[in-house]
């Protein structure tokens, strides 16, 4: 494999993580306005593709397969616990 071989697998490794944490970001700024109002889309994102990738890295070295569907589920699990819990407001800052 080259570098740039690796290069775009690792992109593509980690892209299911960003691109679902954009769509939860969006339903969730559409969804709950008042309860996210004094988080910004951008923030909602980051902390999704955070604990999503951190998932994914989990699931593969645990598995030692991209692509498990359970890895997928774990990673849909987690980013919604900690995007609701960051939006929410379910703790005290």
């Amino acid at each position: 494999m080259t570098l740039l071989q690796g290069f775009w697998h690792g992109i593509n490794f980690l892209m299911p993580a960003w691109a679902v944490a954009l769509l939860m970001a969006g339903a969730i700024k559409l969804l709950w306005r008042q309860e996210a109002l004094g988080r910004p889309w951008w923030a909602l994102t980051l902390v999704g593709a955070g604990v999503g990738m951190g998932a994914l890295v989990i699931g593969l070295m645990v598995t030692g397969q991209d692509g498990r569907l359970a890895t997928y589920a774990a990673m849909l699990v987690a980013m919604t616990l900690s995007m609701g819990v960051y939006a929410l407001h379910w703790f005290r800052r």
